[in-house]
């Protein structure tokens, strides 16, 4: 889908991150025209897309980020440059709508947000030196993160839907590790980015949350050990924390969902949370 795009990339850049099913091979003698770049084992996605945002020339404007596993419209990076063109220069990420195997299409009107799918996305390379990834969290979150990290730097994020994506996974199959990881870096997230009154109630809320999706998924033992790592891990949250104001706990989409389980009437008027 790339090769077939009506504005024609000037780069295009893979990182095989430790395959072994011959991908490597197969790019280098079909593809020639791609900059491949191989690690020698799994690093995890927000290593391997590290490698990639580093990559990118500094002549280049804007990037395209997609996954291996994606479909996109033959006129999707021309969408995104006339985009770009027309947004002020604080706007660094362009968020499309994505539709996945058991996830209908977002289908949202076109805004600023505070975060963005990791899957499909593309971002202005002015700002390539924010374009980084926690390592630490290896998979899951990393988006939200970063995204608190540009917002904090006063950048903007745009959910455009106009380009639009088939995502092939399937996000709501969940196994142990993927719980494990989704689990232990919902709660970095939470304390490396919002100030103690949110990191309060972010860990309250997430709790039944996170535990119901693991219920859910069989995988109820992984959530635990989620937990145990995320405790463990706190020393690293709070040696890498910034807080970043727009994050609240006002943002749970789930805590409408989550109030009447909890017995909370209303959480901003709680004592314990004032």
């Amino acid at each position: 889908c790339i090769a077939k795009q009506t504005y024609k990339a000037r780069t295009v850049i893979v990182v095989d991150n430790g395959s072994s099913d011959g991908t490597a091979d197969m790019i280098k003698k079909e593809f020639p025209f791609v900059k491949l770049y191989t690690l020698g084992k799994n690093t995890g996605y927000a290593k391997g897309y590290n490698v990639c945002f580093q990559k990118v020339p500094e002549y280049i404007d804007y990037v395209v980020v997609l996954d291996q596993d994606l479909s996109i419209e033959n006129n999707y990076i021309e969408k995104i440059i006339k985009k770009f063109g027309a947004e002020p220069e604080s706007t660094v990420i362009l968020a499309g709508d994505v539709k996945e195997t058991r996830i209908k299409s977002l289908d949202l009107k076109e805004g600023y947000t505070k975060s963005f799918h990791g899957s499909c996305f593309a971002y202005s390379n002015r700002y390539k030196k924010h374009m980084n990834y926690p390592e630490e969290f290896f998979a899951h979150t990393c988006e939200a993160d970063l995204s608190a990290r540009l917002l904090n730097r006063g950048l903007k994020i745009l959910y455009y839907p106009r380009i639009k994506t088939i995502h092939k996974r399937d996000s709501a199959k969940r196994d142990s590790f993927r719980i494990f990881l989704e689990t232990r870096n919902a709660f970095w997230f939470i304390w490396r980015n919002c100030d103690l009154k949110n990191s309060t109630i972010y860990s309250l809320v997430f709790l039944p949350v996170l535990y119901s999706k693991a219920s859910k998924s069989e995988q109820v033992p992984a959530f635990f050990r989620g937990v145990v790592a995320a405790v463990a891990g706190l020393p690293y949250c709070i040696r890498t924390r910034e807080v970043c104001t727009q994050i609240t706990y006002r943002d749970i989409s789930d805590l409408k969902k989550i109030r009447p389980l909890m017995k909370i009437v209303n959480l901003e008027k709680n004592r314990f949370l004032q």
